[in-house]
């Protein structure tokens, strides 16, 4: 997602129960202009939470979005495979790769 829409968008999400979650992923759908990018971890022990990625996390997936190897399904998910180290609510050292479809 793109993180600075999710950021507006995050508090409405939280006070309904994240009743609007699927509602905001698709209004901040990340595009070719995204530079910042927050995504929602489906797996492994922390589900269900969003980080954000550090500067050069944001620079691959970015890159990745420009090239065409990052694309949305037909439900409008981008779904990628990340590695590196969680700070807080921020993945740093990250590894950014496109999901085998």
């Amino acid at each position: 997602m793109d993180a600075a829409c999710y950021n507006t968008n995050k508090v409405a999400s939280q006070e309904s129960g994240h009743k609007t979650y699927r509602s905001i992923t698709k209004t901040c759908a990340p595009t070719e202009s995204t530079t910042s990018f927050a995504v929602r971890i489906t797996s492994g022990g922390n589900a269900g939470n969003t980080i954000r990625l550090d500067d050069p996390g944001n620079a691959q997936a970015a890159a990745a979005m420009k090239s065409g190897a990052f694309k949305a399904d037909k439900d409008g998910d981008v779904h990628i495979s990340l590695s590196g180290k969680l700070l807080g609510e921020t993945l740093k050292d990250v590894s950014v790769q496109a999901e085998p479809k």
